[in-house]
């Protein structure tokens, strides 16, 4: 375990020196043994003998204050993803919205599970729930996307599914409205804002956010997708309050 831990946090800053302190917080926690710094070698030496028995990528590196791993381009998911949300981000600039959405879904489809699921550790189990968010807004930002080019049924499924998961999401909620509603199914858009509505209520003692009553007000008006989309946008890009 101590050295899965080890290879994990040197991949989440892959070519970026990990302090020796951060690997033993990360190891140890608050009981690292009285020989830590030779225990830390060992452990180092140890992965680097594992990584070349089965001829895996990575070349770690030592270094006065801590241990770096190279690896290749292509090589790690999570900085080919953020690579591909840049391309995303910038195609959104110069257009067309078909190559960001394309760019996005291929992002999001990278994600296999949790990151560093299995591993117990306080700084992998804090770094996973930062990379987790990061990609919960992703997802947020491609269904917002498709929402734009009215791609409405397209992706009812995967934000009812999206919504499930992470049922204190209001942007996600907001957005499952929409594109129910842009679908011809007000009558589900609606029962959308009264589950959550409920859970809130129930679970948080608060109303939903004053943007997303106001999708409910449209809905109910008989307003389209486009005009629900528009007002979606303004207060809920935090997405959750809790």
């Amino acid at each position: 375990m101590r050295m899965q831990v080890l290879l994990a946090m040197l991949l989440v800053r892959a070519d970026h020196v990990v302090s020796c302190e951060r690997l033993v917080d990360a190891i140890w926690g608050d009981e690292p043994p009285a020989s830590v710094g030779s225990q830390l070698r060992i452990c180092t030496s140890g992965l680097r003998r594992l990584l070349r028995a089965h001829r895996l990528p990575g070349h770690i590196e030592t270094h006065s204050s801590g241990y770096l791993i190279h690896v290749a381009e292509g090589t790690l998911d999570l900085h080919t993803f953020r690579h591909t949300m840049a391309r995303a981000r910038k195609a959104l600039e110069t257009g067309p919205l078909e190559s960001a959405a394309a760019l996005m879904r291929t992002a999001l489809d990278l994600w296999r599970g949790p990151l560093c699921e299995g591993l117990e550790s306080r700084p992998l189990t804090s770094i996973a729930r930062k990379e987790e968010e990061e990609r919960l807004l992703v997802a947020e930002e491609y269904f917002d996307v498709e929402l734009q080019l009215g791609r409405h049924r397209r992706i009812t499924g995967e934000l009812t599914s999206f919504v499930a998961e992470n049922p204190y999401r209001e942007s996600g909620a907001a957005q499952l409205m929409i594109a129910l509603q842009g679908s011809g199914r007000s009558a589900d858009a609606l029962e959308v804002y009264r589950q959550l509505r409920r859970r809130f209520s129930q679970h948080l003692g608060i109303e939903p956010a004053e943007s997303l009553r106001e999708v409910q007000r449209l809905i109910l008006n008989g307003e389209g997708a486009a005009r629900l989309l528009e007002e979606s946008r303004s207060p809920l890009k935090a997405g959750v309050r809790m």
